[in-house]
């Protein structure tokens, strides 16, 4: 059984498909530092000292921390850090880590608001009753302070400030706090502590034992779906901002086409097979909506090779000049929708009505339905019959939309 941990979970929960990657399939990808990840590791290295040197009883003067800040970035950065942000140098982000530490060291001098009883401190948590389940993580900085309250100390670089709401909820040092109560069974207080650097500012949360245990009920829900997607083979791609920092995008079915043309001159571009097919795609998709048959003709001609060139190469996004398209091969099981299938519709409604299943799955959301058909406490003779009410999907589907400015890799 393999050890959890946040980051595991988060990164099934942000893209399936990064998940595979990561930790089951881990292709042999050319995977650059990111230039933010880099920013951070730097900044958490100079703090791990300075609070290794506070408990040696050597304080640092602001100088010394810069001078070690410049030391460690100096000695790990490499012409390979990825930029996503092309505006911005590798000197800009070495500037924000200064100022980072410069901010925090004039605010917490000199250092005596708790006794450090852990940096980078692992903690490993026993998640059901029989210890099967476990997740480990590493906290930054653990504290206790002169009240006897213990403090969970994060550091970030982020360049965003989420909302206190975001901090309620955040599981990943609350998790940390249920392993804290475990080992000091003085820990009456836990305080949960995010340094946003960039903003010189600290927020605080506290959590409740009701709280944490729904904590624990809600992560164990959430390993449970991801072994049940690993046990079928399932992990779709979940686009999003986050895409433009992925390190599997020579390899993403969502991205690899981008990916092979960055590097493409304009004409090189312009001749590649897929993006000409995407082009006269989008050309007759605008004529049919002038209603000519023409274009409809054509859309159906091109819709098979779209098909198939995205099944030869493995794509699931394709990119043109403008636009991109999103290929979905259809094949299964769908529910029926009213407007194009009443009589469909109705059947299924009353037998989930019968079932007593209507309320798991209000107005039919497709998604709850077809979570019926796989989740071990729905009997298999009830999955039977509802999946007997479900309608076969089968075919292609292509959803076009215009291309990020990021993702634009001809000038319009």
């Amino acid at each position: 059984m393999p050890i959890w941990s946040h980051s595991r979970l988060q990164s099934f929960q942000q893209c399936p498909r990064k998940y595979a990657f990561r930790y089951l399939e881990k292709p042999d990808v050319d995977a650059p530092d990111s230039i933010e990840a880099f920013l951070g590791s730097r900044v958490h290295d100079v703090l791990e000292q300075l609070y290794r040197d506070v408990r040696m009883t050597k304080v640092p003067s602001e100088e010394e921390l810069l001078a070690e800040y410049d030391k460690v970035w100096n000695r790990h950065v490499h012409d390979g850090l990825r930029i996503v942000r092309r505006r911005y140098t590798a000197e800009h982000y070495y500037r924000v880590g200064r100022q980072c530490l410069q901010d925090y060291y004039r605010r917490h001098h000199p250092f005596r608001q708790g006794r450090t009883l852990g940096l980078e401190e692992r903690i490993v948590i026993d998640l059901d009753p029989r210890g099967e389940v476990r997740l480990q993580g590493y906290i930054d900085r653990l504290t206790q302070t002169a009240d006897g309250h213990y403090e969970i100390h994060d550091y970030k670089t982020s360049n965003s400030l989420p909302a206190q709401e975001h901090f309620d909820l955040d599981r990943q040092l609350a998790l940390y706090q249920i392993g804290i109560e475990r080992r000091f069974r003085d820990a009456r207080r836990v305080d949960l502590v995010w340094h946003y650097l960039q903003f010189d500012r600290e927020i605080r949360s506290r959590r409740e034992p009701s709280e944490l245990e729904q904590l624990r009920f809600d992560t164990l829900s959430t390993i449970q779906e991801v072994e049940t997607q690993t046990r079928k083979g399932e992990f779709p791609t979940r686009e999003s901002m986050l895409c433009d920092w992925c390190e599997y995008a020579s390899v993403c079915p969502a991205k690899k086409h981008l990916y092979s043309l960055s590097e493409a001159t304009p004409e090189e571009f312009r001749q590649d097979d897929g993006v000409q097919l995407v082009d006269a795609w989008m050309r007759a998709y605008l004529a049919r909506q002038e209603a000519t048959r023409d274009a409809e003709a054509e859309l159906d001609g091109l819709k098979e090779r779209i098909a198939r060139f995205a099944s030869e190469h493995g794509l699931e996004v394709i990119v043109g000049t403008e636009h991109k398209l999103r290929v979905k091969k259809l094949a299964g099981l769908k529910v029926p929708v009213r407007a194009d299938d009443p009589a469909s519709y109705q059947a299924l409604l009353e037998l989930l009505q019968t079932l007593n299943l209507w309320p798991r799955v209000s107005t039919l959301d497709r998604h709850a339905v077809l979570r019926l058909l796989d989740e071990e406490g729905v009997e298999a003779d009830v999955r039977k019959r509802i999946a007997e009410r479900l309608v076969p999907e089968d075919g292609v589907r292509i959803t076009p939309s215009r291309l990020s400015e990021r993702e634009r890799l001809l000038e319009p």
